[in-house]
C-alpha cells in the first residue's frame, strides 16, 4: 500500500475470516471502527448439546437389557410369612424336650451323681523278705553248725518233757522255762503230731533258719514202726506225723 492512498479494510466476520479489501476512495471509515475490526475475533461458543426430554444424562447411555424373571424361579418365603401353627408346634416340641431333660436329671428330687470309677481291691501287703548278710564260706559253715547245735539241744529238752508227760509239747512258754537261751517260738519253731493214735503227741519236729539262709530240721518219733530220730536240711513237713517226718533223712547234710 502506497502512502497517501485511502483504503478500506473490511472488518473480520463473526466466523473469524478476513473480508476482502476495497480501494474505493469514496468510502471512508472512522478510526474507531477500524480499531475494533483490527482486534482478534472471539472464538465461537461451542455447540450446545440439548438434553432429551427426560433431562438426565443417563438417557444418553445405551440401556442394558435384563432377562425377564421366569415363573420357575424359586422364591424364599420370609419368616413372618410362615404359617402360625408350625411355629406353635416347634415351640411345644422344644418345651417337651426341656421338661424331659429336667425330669431325667432331677427325678426323685435328687440329681444323679456320676458313678465312681471302679477301684481294684487292695492287695494284701506281703511281708518283706529278710535280707541275709553277706557271709564268707567259713562264716556260712559256722552259722549252719550253730543252728544244728541249737536243734539238738532243743530236742534234748523236748525228750525231758516227754519223759515226764509221755507226750511232746509245742508250748513256747513251757519250753522257755526249761531253757530260756533258745529262741522258742521265734527263730526256733516246734510242731507236734501223732504217731499211733489220734492225739497221742508222740511225734515232734523242730526247725530253725540259719543266718546263712539255710533251714534245718530235726524230728523224733517216740512210738510205732517209724520210731527214731530224723535230721534234714529242709523245713518240717506238713502235716507232721509218723509217716511224713522220715522224709527228712538221717543227716543234716544234703
Amino acid at each position: 500500500m502506497r502512502p497517501g492512498s485511502a483504503s478500506h479494510v473490511a472488518p473480520f466476520s463473526a466466523s473469524g475470516g478476513a473480508s476482502s479489501v476495497h480501494s474505493d476512495a469514496a468510502t471512508t471509515t472512522t478510526p474507531v471502527a477500524l480499531g475494533i475490526d483490527l482486534l482478534p475475533g472471539r472464538p465461537a461458543s461451542p455447540p450446545q448439546i440439548h438434553a432429551s426430554a427426560s433431562g438426565t444424562d443417563g438417557n444418553l447411555l445405551p440401556r442394558r437389557a435384563y432377562p425377564a424373571p421366569t415363573q420357575s424361579a424359586s422364591r424364599r418365603t420370609p419368616t413372618s410369612a410362615l404359617p402360625t401353627h408350625r411355629l406353635v408346634i416347634a415351640a411345644v416340641g422344644i418345651g417337651l424336650v426341656a421338661v424331659g431333660v429336667w425330669f431325667f436329671t432331677h427325678s426323685n428330687g435328687a440329681t444323679h451323681a456320676a458313678a465312681p470309677p471302679a477301684t481294684r481291691p487292695a492287695s494284701r501287703p506281703t511281708a518283706p523278705k529278710p535280707t541275709l548278710p553277706r557271709m564268707s564260706p567259713t562264716q556260712r559253715i559256722a552259722a549252719d553248725r550253730r543252728a544244728e547245735s541249737e536243734l539238738r539241744d532243743a530236742l534234748t529238752f523236748e525228750k525231758l518233757v516227754y519223759t515226764d508227760q509221755q507226750a511232746y509239747t509245742a508250748s513256747p512258754s513251757t519250753l522257755r522255762k526249761l531253757e530260756p537261751s533258745l529262741a522258742w517260738g521265734t527263730r526256733l519253731h516246734v510242731n507236734v503230731g501223732d504217731a499211733v493214735s489220734r492225739g497221742d503227741h508222740n511225734v515232734v519236729c523242730l526247725s530253725e533258719q540259719s543266718q546263712s539262709g539255710a533251714t534245718f530240721a530235726v524230728a523224733d518219733v517216740a512210738l510205732g514202726p517209724n520210731e527214731g530220730t530224723y535230721y534234714g536240711q529242709k523245713p518240717c513237713p506238713s502235716p507232721t506225723n509218723a509217716r511224713t517226718v522220715p522224709q527228712l533223712g538221717s543227716s543234716f547234710a544234703r
